[in-house]
């Protein structure tokens, strides 16, 4: 776990850069990043403090970066719009994939590294950031995506009591199936393997092995994994068997303690962007992927496209030859391949039925819809109800976060939906360009015509994942495009929610 760093009175540390990003690999798939990257970034509105208001305090708002938990760098996240309105900012980098996440189930690696470092830049605001002009008592934690899901572990985690006092969770939630590893001892041996550790010597002897190998193979290995486009994602938080569980950051299932009223009651707010998973378009559309399915659609659905997608993205406990109880008028023990083929036919009536068999966009769209719905609406809908439920529970084995329920804290909950497409998305690091013509000709996706004979791009309208990241922060992305007057209204408006929320709670 991480340790503060020493106190360095009376020397003058210049703080006046970013500092390098944890280890990850890059858009073109080589390692970079330091193991020495946890560091963190404080941005105060000094030129919004009037003469008379020396002792003012700011709010402050922390922001947990997402990108899966493999991938991320706090020096993309520029605080320049937030500071325009009276806020404290505070980025951060934290360990990522098999060197923040990677656990074996046992004392020998119980994971989470990688919230450890979080919960330690926690205790750091609470700690000094009166020194820089900011109200250790008025702290809003926020995050997108994997950084989302952290956010809602902390305020369900006994070791984050009292610090901070509002959560923004964007497109994220622990209840979310790819937030979460439930095998993480059998993915840790699975890695071992691959690489040529010993796998029958005790987790012991399998974590000293790992530690000697290098860092650019860990990296590369732990992207060999992925079935579907980015999924799974294996390294990733886990529930924590060792210790005494009110020491411990995850001690149960997010869902077990949320739905027994297990959480700091403070004001929520949570959403996702209308179209999630609109990232998947180019994996779901590629002429290779389709293959010689290219006529026949509903075969390209049930044998190759929907089967990869629920192995990648559906969680199970109990690992590959577990059996599940099915709930219901006819229970029955049923096995991982039955459960999978049942989903997929739930799947194909619920958002599938009546496709024509040869409208390929119409199917993506399609497919877009109920991916986003699996992967992010209805875990982040499971989690606001359950929280807004504010329901409380006498179950004596899980009395760790009783002490909670005591709290004069009050849970009001709002969700929203963004669905406003301006000139910046997620979806230009995919497809640049102005128009996607010679992308989708030459780079191996597919053109359809629409009823017009028109060529119908069905990226063109979409939100995606990230997308709001545009209006929030000034993004250091290449791509970046100056906005329209349309493009500012909708920022002032972003930010004049986020801000209000993090002084007020509403």
């Amino acid at each position: 776990k991480p340790i503060p760093y020493p106190k360095w009175y009376p020397k003058t540390i210049i703080a006046n850069g970013y500092k390098p990003c944890c280890p990850q690999l890059d858009i073109n798939g080589q390692p970079h990043g330091q193991e020495d990257c946890l560091h963190l970034n404080v941005f105060v509105p000094l030129a919004n403090i009037p003469s008379s208001s020396i002792g003012r305090r700011f709010p402050v708002m922390v922001y947990i970066q997402g990108e899966s938990f493999e991938n991320g760098d706090a020096a993309l996240y520029g605080p320049e719009y937030f500071l325009d309105w009276d806020v404290i900012i505070v980025t951060f980098n934290y360990r990522l994939g098999v060197l923040g996440f990677l656990s074996t189930g046992d004392e020998h690696g119980t994971g989470n590294w990688g919230l450890y470092d979080q919960l330690l830049v926690l205790r750091w605001i609470r700690d000094h950031i009166e020194s820089f002009g900011g109200d250790p008592n008025q702290v809003t934690l926020f995050g997108q995506g994997a950084g989302a899901s952290s956010a809602i572990l902390h305020l369900i985690s006994p070791l984050s009591t009292g610090l901070f006092n509002r959560v923004i969770a964007q497109s994220g939630s622990p209840l979310c199936s790819w937030s979460m590893e439930h095998n993480a001892g059998s993915v840790a041996i699975e890695l071992a393997r691959k690489i040529g550790c010993p796998i029958r010597r005790g987790n012991g002897e399998l974590i000293e092995c790992l530690r000697r190998v290098k860092l650019a193979v860990l990296l590369k290995e732990q992207q060999q994994g992925k079935i579907f486009g980015e999924y799974p994602h294996q390294f990733v938080p886990v529930v924590e068997e060792v210790g005494v569980a009110h020491e411990r950051l995850v001690p149960n299932e997010p869902r077990r303690l949320i739905s027994h009223g297990h959480y700091r009651r403070i004001p929520l707010m949570m959403g996702y962007n209308k179209d999630e998973t609109a990232f998947l378009y180019p994996l779901i559309l590629n002429k290779q992927m389709i293959g010689d399915q290219i006529g026949n659609l509903r075969k390209y659905l049930e044998e190759k496209l929907l089967p990869r997608f629920i192995r990648a993205t559906i969680r199970f406990g109990g690992g590959k030859n577990a059996e599940f109880e099915m709930i219901g008028n006819n229970a029955r023990r049923i096995t991982i391949k039955d459960y999978e083929q049942s989903i997929q036919q739930n799947i194909l009536f619920k958002y599938f039925n009546f496709l024509n068999s040869k409208n390929y966009p119409e199917m993506a769209v399609r497919f877009v819809n109920m991916s986003t719905d699996a992967l992010y609406g209805s875990c982040i809908d499971e989690t606001l109800r359950l929280y807004s439920a504010a329901a409380t529970s006498s179950n004596q084995n899980l009395n760790v976060m009783n002490h909670f329920l005591s709290l004069p804290f009050t849970n009001i909950t709002y969700k929203y939906v963004f669905g406003y497409r301006g000139r910046n998305s997620m979806l230009n690091l995919i497809l640049p360009g102005n128009h996607h013509r010679q992308l989708y000709n030459d780079g191996g996706l597919m053109w359809w015509p629409n009823n017009n004979n028109q060529e119908f791009d069905p990226t063109t309208n979409a939100v995606c994942h990230g997308d709001e990241l545009f209006y929030l922060f000034n993004l250091k992305f290449s791509t970046r495009k100056p906005q329209d007057n349309r493009d500012t209204l909708i920022q002032r408006r972003l930010l004049h929610l986020w801000t209000d929320f993090a002084k007020h709670g509403y």
